[in-house]
C-alpha cells in the first residue's frame, strides 16, 4: 500500500509540476521563449543553420539534423490562431526546403491542427510543458521569471 501511496503522490507532483510549466511559459518574454525553444532542439539532436528569430521573414529556426538527413523550419508563436497556422504552412509547401515544420505557441486563441499533415507538428499546452520537462527544462523556465 505505501509503494501505491508513493506512485501516486509522484503521479500528483508531477502533474502539478506540468501545470506549472505551462503557466510559466506564458509569462516568458517572447526573446526567451524564442531560445527555449531553440534549446529544445539543440538538445534533441537538431543543429542550427540559421540565426535565431529577429525579423527573418520566412521562420525564426531552421535546422538540420545529421542522423536522420532531415531539414526543419521551426516558428515560436505566443499567441496564434489557426489562420495563422494555415498561413505558416503553405509558406513552407511553397519553399519546398523543409522535410518537417515545427510550429510551436504557448498560448494558442484555440486548438490548433495540421489537418493530417505528418511533416507538420504543432506543440503547445501539455505537448510543449511535456517536452520541457523530458528535458529537464523546467527549472530553467522558472529561473527567468525569478
Amino acid at each position: 500500500m505505501a509503494s501505491r501511496s508513493r506512485s501516486s503522490k509522484a503521479s500528483q507532483a508531477r502533474i502539478a509540476l506540468l501545470e506549472v510549466t505551462i503557466e510559466a511559459l506564458q509569462l516568458l518574454h517572447w526573446a526567451d521563449f524564442e531560445t527555449l525553444v531553440d534549446i529544445i532542439f539543440a538538445r534533441s539532436g537538431w543543429n542550427q543553420v540559421s540565426v535565431l528569430g529577429g525579423t527573418k521573414k520566412l521562420v525564426d529556426l531552421e535546422l538540420e539534423h545529421a542522423v536522420i538527413n532531415e531539414r526543419a523550419a521551426v516558428q515560436a508563436k505566443s499567441s496564434a490562431s489557426q489562420k495563422t497556422l494555415d498561413a505558416y504552412i503553405r509558406r513552407m509547401d511553397a519553399t519546398e526546403q523543409f522535410d518537417r515544420f515545427f510550429f510551436i505557441c504557448h498560448s494558442p486563441k484555440r486548438a490548433l491542427t495540421p489537418d493530417d499533415r505528418a511533416d507538420v507538428h504543432v506543440w503547445t499546452g501539455r505537448e510543449l510543458g511535456s517536452t520541457i520537462m523530458r528535458l529537464g527544462l523546467h527549472d530553467w523556465v522558472m529561473e527567468r521569471l525569478a
